[in-house]
């Protein structure tokens, strides 16, 4: 009796097998019974599906239909890929952390980990990749973006993606504050924004750009305190009485919209000029100089000598709301906090003219806390 060997029956059978050992594996079972969502299930079938058409051009799984050397690759990616599947998925529950002086390092059952581990918040979908306990990826992803970081010596670099794919901002992470250039994009891929920060603060000149890459504005900071110019701003200072304010944007307490009659609407006051809405700044009653764009009012500032003593955020009501910042006359910070409806509200920092940190106190809505 001969035996005729048939080479596209052996590829078939070897492609069986190293299937079956994938379905099998331990720790594919493992990470089949821990996550339990359907997106997360269809991963490895995702992946694996992803390399077969690459290398064998076809949506035909048959590796009869490959070259030779397409039939080398396909096992050897496969091998590889299953090595690398092999290793741990595990739920962010169960590792744990360990720092010594200098380095934080993820933990499981006691040992430095090598893997994944995830986590769920209702429609948002974190995976963390680890090797030999240090961070080396994030991917976080809902149902209308999705985020990528790239870690490296506790810096992240940051990339986001909207649900169509398309990048929509980058830049760097330091200590979780935003460092160096920021860049936003349109779905189009071409620039919205260029921005630059100095360890979470606003810093050197932003700008922005509409669709066609014209620049649309610009807004200098010095001392973090921004000097806006752009085509649409008037060069003049007004007052306040020579703006309309108008009501818009009404709700009820109960988020329906109501008649503006209504005594207890919460509306936005937009302020317009000569039919429009107001870019620039304005003078209130009570002196100070406040910059409206586009109708709603942005930041206040006062000023001696043209020397900006303090500056900060506001509402439309021109209530104190968030950044705050008072300067010395050379300029240099010396108070910093955030304001929460004309109320000090989180952490304020008072600084000696060196820079050095004089003072800090915590205010929950202008009470000191204990």
């Amino acid at each position: 009796m001969f035996f005729t060997f048939d080479r596209g029956l052996f590829y078939s059978g070897v492609s069986g097998i190293v299937l079956i050992i994938r379905v099998f594996n331990p720790c594919f079972v493992q990470l089949i019974f821990k996550l339990y969502k359907k997106n997360q299930r269809r991963i490895f079938f995702y992946n694996l599906q992803t390399i077969l058409s690459a290398f064998t051009r076809t949506d035909n799984l048959n590796p009869t239909s490959m070259t030779s050397a397409n039939k080398i690759i396909f096992f050897i990616t496969l091998f590889f890929y299953q090595l690398g599947y092999a290793q741990k998925m595990v739920s962010f529950f169960d590792r744990t952390e360990y720092r010594d002086e200098k380095t934080q390092y993820i933990l499981y059952k006691k040992k430095k980990f090598t893997g994944k581990y995830f986590v769920k918040f209702d429609t948002l979908n974190i995976i963390t990749s680890v090797k030999n306990g240090i961070i080396t990826n994030i991917e976080e992803s809902g149902p209308a973006h999705k985020a990528l970081y790239t870690v490296k010596n506790k810096d992240q670099y940051k990339k986001l993606y909207n649900a169509g794919g398309n990048l929509t901002e980058k830049g760097l992470l330091k200590d979780d504050e935003k460092d160096g250039e920021w860049k936003e994009y349109y779905s189009t891929g071409s620039a919205k924004s260029i921005t630059f920060y100095d360890k979470g603060k606003n810093s050197k000149t932003w700008s922005f750009f509409d669709a066609n890459g014209e620049i649309t504005r610009k807004i200098v900071f010095n001392n973090e305190v921004p000097f806006p110019e752009s085509k649409n701003m008037n060069k003049e200072i007004l007052a306040f009485a020579d703006l309309d304010v108008r009501k818009q944007n009404c709700r009820s307490l109960d988020g329906l919209d109501k008649s503006v009659g209504n005594p207890y609407l919460n509306c936005d006051s937009v302020y317009f000029y000569k039919g429009l809405k107001y870019t620039g700044y304005a003078v209130s009653g009570d002196q100070r100089i406040v910059f409206i764009e586009n109708g709603k009012p942005v930041f206040s500032k006062s000023t001696e000598n043209n020397k900006v003593l303090n500056y900060f955020q506001v509402n439309d009501r021109l209530e104190k709301e968030g950044r705050y910042l008072e300067l010395f006359p050379d300029g240099t910070i010396k108070m910093r906090g955030r304001y929460s409806a004309d109320r000090k509200n989180g952490l304020w920092t008072e600084y000696y003219p060196s820079g050095n940190v004089k003072s800090e106190k915590k205010f929950k809505l202008n009470t000191p806390k204990e």
